[in-house]
């Protein structure tokens, strides 16, 4: 897709140290076991760890299980600090 940029890229590790400092481990792994989401995301792929579509799948649950109790005004401000793509963080394309 050459002419495609896309608007934002968000780093759950970063928004994951950010909003849960507490955790001994940020490993998506330790994260999925921590949240309680690693079961969910195998039913949801068939997979386990380390494919990329239950990785990806482990990984948007965790955004979500993130952002989800957040009102909507921190909400934003945690995904502007946590988006690659944006101007805090400079260009990674």
């Amino acid at each position: 897709m050459p002419d495609w940029t896309p608007r934002a890229a968000f780093d759950t590790l970063t928004l994951a140290k950010a909003l849960k400092p507490e955790l001994p481990s940020y490993g998506l792994a330790n994260l999925g076991a921590e949240f309680g989401l690693a079961d969910k995301a195998a039913q949801l792929t068939g997979q386990r760890h380390h494919s990329a579509l239950y990785d990806a799948t482990l990984t948007a649950l965790i955004l979500i299980h993130l952002l989800t109790p957040l009102p909507s005004s921190e909400r934003d401000r945690a995904l502007r600090d946590a988006n690659i793509l944006g101007p805090r963080q400079g260009s990674l394309l």
